[in-house]
This record gives C-alpha cells, structure tokens and sequence, in this order.
C-alpha cells in the first residue's frame, strides 16, 4: 500500500496535516465531508502533482469512501476541487 504524508497548510493559525496509514485498521470508517475530501484532493494535486483521473481511482476504493460517495459524487469533487 502506498502511504501519503501531506501538509496541507493552516486554519486559524493551525497546521493541518492528513496522511494514509499503510496497515489493515480494524475500526468502523466514517463518511469524510466534502470539505476534508476537498483538501485532500487539493494536496494530491498540488503535492503530488497526481491527475484527476489518478486521484479517482485511488480515492474510489478507500474505505470510508467506497461505500459513501456515488462515482459520481467522487468525480464532481475530483474535478472541482482545484
């Protein structure tokens, strides 16, 4: 699994970070908002240099997204988020 360490910049004078941990958790997963996927999305464009087609097919499968978002729904923010 690959694993993404990202610092994404600052609210209020907060650092905000994300990262992917690269083992199997045994913990339910939650719906992230549209907002936090945003930032992610925006961190894997800007830091990553990944396309939007890269950052679909990446994010579609990851839990907590699979079961949440419609393709749909992922694809809109994939491509609005910049």
């Amino acid at each position: 699994m690959v694993r993404y360490d990202f610092y994404l910049g600052e609210a209020d004078g907060y650092p905000i970070f994300t990262f992917t941990a690269d083992w199997d958790l045994d913990v339910p997963f939650n719906k992230p908002s549209n907002e936090y996927l945003s930032m992610i999305i925006n961190g894997l464009k800007a830091i990553i240099g990944l396309e939007d087609i890269e950052i679909f097919n990446y994010l579609r499968t990851k839990p907590g997204i699979a079961n949440n978002y419609t393709n749909t729904e992922l694809e809109e923010l994939v491509n609005f988020s910049s």
